[in-house]
């Protein structure tokens, strides 16, 4: 896919839209398996559970679309050089260091 046209202009929006949606392909199959009587129940019963499973799953969508967003305009930030130590007082030479001629 990279080596076609829409992979030469894809841009860092639609990158994470197509992992997103190989993602779903992917899962999708085991989500069912595992808990489809579970959802097939609770999108029959329809009501509030309903509309709140699918709210929560769009908003989280469009939280990390944001997030990335806006990561990719973000400057990484730069390390800053660590201050010098100070300079201490120099060591104090004692007389015995001293040799006497």
């Amino acid at each position: 896919m990279l080596k076609t046209e829409l992979g030469r202009n894809m841009d860092n929006a639609s990158l994470f839209l197509h992992v997103n949606y190989y993602g779903v392909l992917l899962l999708l199959p085991a989500v069912l398996f595992f808990e489809g009587p579970i959802l097939v129940s609770l999108f029959r019963a329809g009501g509030k559970p309903a509309r709140l499973f699918c709210l929560n799953g769009l908003l989280y969508y469009i939280n990390n679309q944001m997030n990335f967003l806006v990561l990719e305009k973000a400057r990484p930030p730069r390390p800053s050089p660590l201050p010098r130590p100070t300079a201490r007082h120099p060591p104090c030479s004692s007389s015995a260091d001293r040799s006497t001629p």
